[in-house]
């Protein structure tokens, strides 16, 4: 992951992620996450090398990192993106982070 915004990290529980300096272990590379504070609150992640945003419910925040790869998954199927694709950017590597990404956090 590129970087969460500090009203992001104050929200979301720690992780077991990767150390800052590793490489970006997907096809996509870094992502980035923020809060929206509308009602219902929205966690709003962007793709660094696409600028594809995913939005998605924050509730509950616990969840938020495991979530966003099923909604990540969800936006590029809907924009026609081959599964195969889709897949390559989710690794099953047991990490809870942003789509597949490194957790850099800045």
């Amino acid at each position: 992951m590129g970087a969460r915004t500090k009203k992001f990290r104050d929200r979301v529980p720690p992780t077991d992620a990767a150390a800052p300096e590793e490489p970006t272990t997907t096809v996509l590379g870094d992502w980035y996450a923020t809060m929206v504070f509308w009602r219902p609150q929205v966690a709003l992640f962007v793709n660094e090398l696409t600028l594809l945003p995913v939005l998605m419910p924050f509730a509950p925040a616990a969840s938020t990192l495991e979530r966003v790869r099923v909604a990540a998954a969800e936006v590029l199927s809907a924009h026609g993106v081959r599964r195969s694709f889709v897949d390559r950017m989710n690794p099953t590597r047991g990490r809870t982070d942003l789509p597949g990404g490194s957790p850099r956090v800045s």
